[in-house]
């Protein structure tokens, strides 16, 4: 008996694409999610037992991503102008700051879905470790924080 209903899609968690402006080489190998949060404000009027609650400010989560280490040093690159900035302190110009795009690949690696990256910059990077014992590459892991991100197309 046929199943009636519409066709179940299922998003593959190792189909992705995240592409950062000036990176030329990036070859993420994981990143953690994309998280926003809204504060409640909650307002109490005499005499009554419950709250009104109201949205309040929106919170951006960083995002932690890792890959292979590589010849380039654009991760690091990056990592030392947010350092620069701020050792330098005073008035920041936002020249530290890159966008970027997520892609949710389709099982023939077409886009499905798309997230537009704004403000991106690292507040933590790891070299990675060494160990000649190990039959692996040396990953790098760096903590991106992000102004703002929103899904372009899809879903």
């Amino acid at each position: 008996m046929a199943v009636q209903g519409a066709v179940r899609t299922v998003e593959l968690k190792h189909k992705f694409r995240l592409r950062l402006d000036n990176f030329t080489r990036a070859s993420w190998s994981k990143m953690g999610e994309l998280k926003k949060s809204v504060a409640v404000v909650e307002t109490w009027e005499g005499g009554s037992n419950t709250p009104i609650k109201t949205p309040g400010r929106t919170t951006v989560e960083p995002v932690e991503v890792t890959r292979i280490a590589g010849m380039d040093e654009e991760l690091y690159n990056l990592f030392k102008l947010t350092s620069n900035v701020a050792n330098n302190g005073g008035e920041v110009a936002d020249e530290f700051k890159v966008n970027g795009t997520l892609e949710q690949l389709g099982l023939n690696d077409s886009v499905v879905k798309k997230w537009e990256l704004r403000g991106v910059w690292t507040s933590d990077f790891s070299t990675g470790e060494w160990d000649n014992e190990a039959d692996e590459g040396r990953a790098q892991v760096a903590t991106l924080q992000m102004d703002d991100w929103d899904l372009v197309f899809g879903g």
